[in-house]
Protein backbone atom coordinates (compact mmCIF):
# COMPACT_ATOMS: atom_id res chain seq x y z
CA UNK A 1 0.00 0.00 0.00
CA UNK A 2 2.51 2.51 0.93
CA UNK A 3 4.00 1.67 -2.57
CA UNK A 4 1.28 3.14 -4.03
CA UNK A 5 0.52 5.83 -1.76
CA UNK A 6 0.69 9.74 -3.51
CA UNK A 7 2.99 11.04 -0.72
CA UNK A 8 0.30 13.23 -0.14
CA UNK A 9 -2.12 13.69 3.41
CA UNK A 10 -5.01 14.93 0.89
CA UNK A 11 -8.67 13.79 1.69
CA UNK A 12 -8.22 11.27 -0.91
CA UNK A 13 -5.00 10.21 -0.42
CA UNK A 14 -5.03 6.35 -0.05
CA UNK A 15 -2.14 5.28 2.29
CA UNK A 16 -1.44 8.46 4.48
CA UNK A 17 -3.32 6.72 7.37
CA UNK A 18 -0.88 3.30 7.51
CA UNK A 19 2.27 5.77 6.98
CA UNK A 20 1.29 8.21 9.56
CA UNK A 21 0.69 5.03 11.83
CA UNK A 22 3.23 4.00 11.28
CA UNK A 23 5.91 6.81 11.64
CA UNK A 24 4.16 7.80 14.67
CA UNK A 25 6.49 4.79 15.64
CA UNK A 26 9.10 4.52 13.46
CA UNK A 27 10.25 8.21 14.63
CA UNK A 28 11.01 6.35 18.03
CA UNK A 29 13.31 4.46 16.37
CA UNK A 30 17.07 4.92 17.07
CA UNK A 31 18.43 7.13 14.34
CA UNK A 32 21.54 5.10 13.76
CA UNK A 33 19.32 2.15 13.12
CA UNK A 34 16.10 4.18 11.13
CA UNK A 35 18.40 5.13 7.91
CA UNK A 36 20.63 3.58 6.20
CA UNK A 37 22.92 6.50 5.62
CA UNK A 38 22.92 8.28 9.06
CA UNK A 39 23.20 12.10 9.97
CA UNK A 40 26.22 13.36 8.46
CA UNK A 41 27.07 17.04 9.17
CA UNK A 42 29.08 17.03 5.97
CA UNK A 43 26.01 16.63 4.39
CA UNK A 44 22.98 18.21 6.40
CA UNK A 45 20.44 18.14 3.13
CA UNK A 46 21.40 14.77 2.07
CA UNK A 47 20.92 12.89 4.72
CA UNK A 48 19.36 10.37 7.24
CA UNK A 49 18.33 9.20 3.94
CA UNK A 50 17.01 5.24 3.19
CA UNK A 51 14.73 3.66 5.55
CA UNK A 52 16.64 0.70 6.91
CA UNK A 53 13.97 -1.92 5.69
CA UNK A 54 16.44 -4.49 7.41
CA UNK A 55 15.73 -3.14 11.28
CA UNK A 56 13.88 -5.13 13.53
CA UNK A 57 11.71 -1.82 14.93
CA UNK A 58 11.66 -0.72 11.30
CA UNK A 59 9.27 -3.74 10.41
CA UNK A 60 7.94 -4.36 13.57
CA UNK A 61 6.41 -0.64 13.68
CA UNK A 62 5.49 -1.32 9.87
CA UNK A 63 3.42 -4.32 11.49
CA UNK A 64 2.24 -2.73 14.51
CA UNK A 65 0.43 -0.01 12.25
CA UNK A 66 -1.35 -2.40 10.12
CA UNK A 67 -2.23 -4.48 13.66
CA UNK A 68 -3.65 -1.07 14.52
CA UNK A 69 -5.59 -0.23 11.34
CA UNK A 70 -7.29 -3.44 10.90
CA UNK A 71 -8.13 -3.47 14.36
CA UNK A 72 -10.11 -0.37 14.13
CA UNK A 73 -11.23 -1.63 11.66
CA UNK A 74 -9.96 0.25 8.66
CA UNK A 75 -8.93 -0.90 5.20
CA UNK A 76 -4.74 -0.61 4.69
CA UNK A 77 -6.34 1.83 1.25
CA UNK A 78 -8.99 3.65 2.70
CA UNK A 79 -8.81 7.23 2.02
CA UNK A 80 -7.55 9.59 4.80
CA UNK A 81 -10.95 11.66 4.66
CA UNK A 82 -12.91 8.93 5.52
CA UNK A 83 -10.93 8.60 8.93
CA UNK A 84 -9.45 11.97 9.76
CA UNK A 85 -11.17 15.26 9.91
CA UNK A 86 -10.55 18.88 11.30
CA UNK A 87 -13.34 19.97 13.69
CA UNK A 88 -13.53 23.72 13.47
CA UNK A 89 -16.34 26.06 15.29
CA UNK A 90 -18.23 22.82 16.53
CA UNK A 91 -18.59 20.79 13.63
CA UNK A 92 -15.90 18.56 11.45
Amino acid sequence: MLRHWDRSVDSDSRGALLFDRFWRRASAVPAAELSRTPFDPADPVGTPRGLNTASPGVGRDLADAVAELRAAGITLDAPLGEHQLVVRNGSG
